[in-house]
């Protein structure tokens, strides 16, 4: 008899302490709906930086692909006004055109994600000066590829035109006319994504 009043005892004090109190007032619906928007400001931001790192990161590494493109014009050159060959030109012509490629293709990927930005905008002293960034490096990568590098490809490209197929290579005139669509594919992405960016600057003005 006392250890089942003992145990009734145990049980009465472990349920006052582990009871729950339904008197503690829920969590708001404003404060989720705050909590929710402040995540996704967060998330917005980090969008936004990432797209500004991408641009910048284009503008930094395409600033030698001029000088690239005219010491292969200058090599090509030769070729025609020697009628020397060139073993390693077609090798090098052809890592060239993949170069181009693949910046065409990471500027089309940078056009897609302005897309989301500006659907997405909001009027932020912070998202405003990620913009403002991101415009300048955006303006000096459109200069340089619609007058520095579009430019040293189609010199380039009428040069090895003018070369004979047995010095500058079986493939050479084919890999140097994909290279001007890419370089041409280029400059309409970059300057979209410009046009954007200044776009995006009054969209996020507070």
């Amino acid at each position: 008899m006392r250890i089942i009043i003992a145990a009734v005892t145990v049980v009465g004090m472990c349920g006052g302490a582990f009871a729950l109190d339904f008197n503690e007032p829920a969590v708001k619906a404003a404060d989720l709906e705050v909590s929710a928007a402040v995540e996704a400001g967060q998330g917005l931001v980090g969008r936004f930086n990432k797209v500004k790192e991408d641009i910048a990161r284009m503008e930094k590494d395409t600033r030698g692909l001029s000088s690239d493109l005219d010491y292969l014009d200058r090599r090509a050159s030769f070729m025609t006004d020697t009628g020397i060959g060139d073993i390693t030109f077609q090798v090098d012509l052809r890592d060239t055109v993949l170069v181009v490629k693949s910046y065409t293709d990471s500027a089309r990927s940078i056009k897609l994600a302005m897309i989301g930005l500006l659907a997405d905008a909001d009027k932020s002293q912070e998202l405003n000066q990620i913009a403002v960034d991101m415009g300048s490096d955006a303006g000096r990568l459109l200069d340089r590829v619609e007058y520095d590098i579009d430019r040293a490809v189609g010199s380039l490209e009428r040069t090895v035109l003018a070369a004979s197929p047995s010095s500058a290579g079986q493939d050479a005139h084919s890999q140097v006319a994909d290279m001007a669509n890419y370089s041409s594919q280029f400059v309409v992405e970059m300057r979209g994504i410009e046009a954007d960016t200044r776009e995006l600057i009054i969209r996020t003005r507070p």
